[in-house]
């Protein structure tokens, strides 16, 4: 399993307003100003895992934040006034159902995070947990009870002009990796209190894999002059042929420079392989000129990284050894692909040099 996160998680006030999709209209809407509480109560960190596939989220903090942030995506309620409001998906009259009813009548099926809340106004929607992550949920318009909830720790980049895509961290129809996929079902569920059965939306599994990246226009992001990066959920692939459901197939990256893992700088990489002698390949293609710096984390103990600045790999222009720092000096929109062995924590940062 390899994940990603692009920015330490922090614990930032609570204001969450969204600029609804409304194409030249600019509303807002917000969830209460109370204190946003998790279903399993702050600061709890989930020792079980509760659906299927759940265990596939790394086994850490990043992970716990992803399982924490479904779980409030599905359940979450805040407190407003003396008064629990519900906030998730299972809250009929929650915000986030009135936003996607609103895009689903007029034909979009997607309703997620993509830069405009993450960037801007989501400092801290569904609790701390949403910090440093990207979401998306796809309700697929021939399948009513079912909706899919993509979770990242991956920035997309940042919203552009009607015809500029320059803070976009991934060229559209670059495969976004990681992304974890967790099927969400509309199932009859057993009230343990009253013993009534009624109707909500239960996570049933969670795979990995990855996505194409997409750009959504005014009709997303609320305004006629932007660009809005994000993934599109309909070429979402699992890395493992059994996760994949009818009509799928699963697309392996990272084994060799043809399938290189797309990154950027700004990323910090959180990660783990099965053995230390494996081999993970991935891609950089740095906006600007400058010494782009590699620094691995405490843990990535014997991490070796070396960087080519041509698909055969034949032109070596840097390799750390052991830890050590690592740094290029990098032409703007030039590719350049690398390697990473040598520890079963493959973790580090990629920015420029201050």
């Amino acid at each position: 399993m390899f994940s990603s996160t692009s920015k330490k998680l922090t614990v930032l006030l609570l204001a969450v307003i969204f600029v609804c999709s409304v194409v030249g209209v600019q509303a807002t809407w917000s969830y209460a100003t109370g204190d946003a509480t998790h279903v399993l109560g702050e600061g709890v960190k989930i020792e079980s895992f509760p659906w299927e596939g759940s265990e596939i989220l790394p086994d850490d903090e990043n992970g716990n934040n992803h399982r924490l942030l479904i779980d409030n995506i599905l359940n979450g309620t805040m407190e407003e006034s003396g008064q629990t409001v519900g906030i998730g998906l299972n809250t009929p009259t929650s915000e986030i159902n009135q936003q996607i009813e609103n895009r689903t009548d007029r034909g979009y099926y997607v309703f997620g995070s993509m830069d405009f809340w993450t960037s801007n106004q989501m400092k801290a929607l569904f609790g701390t947990e949403a910090i440093g992550l990207e979401f998306l949920i796809y309700s697929p318009h021939d399948t009513p009870n079912v909706k899919y909830l993509f979770t990242t720790g991956v920035e997309f980049g940042t919203t552009g002009g009607l015809w500029d895509t320059s803070g976009f961290n991934y060229p559209t129809g670059t495969r976004i990796y990681p992304i974890y996929r967790t099927r969400l079902e509309y199932l009859p569920q057993v009230d343990g209190e009253t013993g009534k059965t009624e109707y909500r939306w239960v996570a049933m599994k969670t795979v990995l894999g990855s996505a194409q990246s997409a750009v959504y226009p005014n009709s997303m992001a609320g305004t006629l002059l932007t660009k809005t990066p994000g993934l599109d959920p309909e070429t979402f692939a699992p890395i493992s042929p059994a996760d994949c459901e009818t009509g799928e197939s699963a697309v392996v990256l990272g084994t060799n420079a043809n399938n290189a893992i797309h990154t950027y700088v700004g990323q910090v990489l959180e990660g783990k392989v099965d053995t230390a002698n494996t081999t993970v390949y991935f891609k950089i293609a740095p906006k600007s000129n400058g010494t782009v710096v590699f620094t691995p984390t405490a843990r990535a103990e014997g991490l070796v990284v070396s960087v080519y600045s041509d698909r055969a790999m034949t032109n070596l222009v840097s390799t750390m050894q052991a830890n050590g720092t690592i740094t290029f000096t990098a032409t703007a929109s030039t590719t350049y692909y690398f390697t990473v062995s040598g520890s079963t924590y493959m973790e580090f940062a990629i920015a420029y040099s201050s």
